[in-house]
């Protein structure tokens, strides 16, 4: 035998089904034309989880700013009270603590607003490549029941 034949790789094959004139491969059966289409289906979906993954976590960051805030404004709210019950002179620091709980609440109100607007469409191009995907069936049903 030949040293060089035996190093040599295997010829790449395709997958079953799969017929190569040189150029794309194109499925040569409806098993594997549908296998081809689940598949970029598939690989569709998981890139566009990712976007909906990433605006899932920018809202969940704004649900907990407006946590924080909401503690923050009860806290100085309640320093403010015991101290404005408990002093009825001298320095009057509780009506600065009731400005920044005031700024703390509508810093929250701000963050809950943001957390609830709307996100763009979930699965835009999934949902437009299965409208094709409908259309292009119904064609081919068309076509087949004039065909008969």
């Amino acid at each position: 035998m030949n040293p060089a034949t035996e190093t040599d790789p295997q010829p790449q094959q395709t997958p079953r089904g799969l017929e190569s004139n040189g150029q794309d491969a194109h499925p040569s059966n409806w098993l594997d034309a549908l296998m081809l289409l689940l598949s970029s289906r598939i690989s569709l979906i998981r890139l566009e989880s990712k976007d909906v993954a990433s605006g899932v976590a920018r809202r969940a960051l704004f649900m907990v700013a407006a946590l924080l805030c909401v503690f923050f404004t009860w806290s100085l709210l309640l320093a403010a009270g015991i101290t404005a019950v408990s002093k009825a002179a001298g320095c009057h620091w509780h009506w600065t603590a009731l400005a920044v709980a005031t700024l703390h609440l509508l810093a929250a109100l701000i963050f809950a607003r943001l957390a609830r607007k709307p996100g763009p469409p979930v699965f835009p191009v999934t949902h437009a490549e299965f409208l094709k995907d409908r259309e292009w069936i119904k064609n081919l049903q068309r076509i087949r029941k004039s065909g008969n």
